[in-house]
């Protein structure tokens, strides 16, 4: 299969995100962009995404042991990326890797390697059980 991917010559992100399409098509690595602002982009692996967090001004990603990385997408933004099967909006703040899903209770959910509860929302609980099923 050949596939030709375009880019902005001028834009670093367009080039990072034209890289990523390449990677993901030949099974390299599963990886995530962040843009934090107009000159940081960093680059991840997906599958260590544990939540997405909205804070103030930025959006934070919980990452593999609890680093934070800001990044300036919005979560209607992030949910509508094709590459992000497997997260879900459990609140109005907050987004979940399910790979990352321990346990629900009455009004919160449980993540592996996060310590606090996370609440859940009406509409969250229906995602949830939409998706499990």
């Amino acid at each position: 299969m050949m596939r030709e991917v375009n880019y902005e010559t001028k834009s670093f992100l367009e080039m990072l995100r034209a890289l990523r399409v390449v990677l993901h098509d030949i099974n390299i690595c599963d990886v995530y962009l962040t843009v934090s602002d107009k000159y940081t982009t960093k680059i991840m692996a997906r599958r260590n995404l544990i939540m997405y967090e909205k804070g103030s001004r930025f959006y934070k990603f919980i990452y593999d042991s609890n680093t934070v990385i800001l990044d300036s997408r919005t979560a209607r933004k992030l949910l509508g990326d094709r590459d992000m099967d497997g997260f879900i909006q459990i609140n109005k703040s907050y987004v979940i890797n399910m790979a990352y899903f321990s346990n629900v209770g009455d009004r919160v959910v449980y993540l592996k390697g996060v310590t606090q509860p996370i609440s859940l929302s009406r509409n969250g609980r229906l995602a949830l059980v939409k998706y499990i099923k």
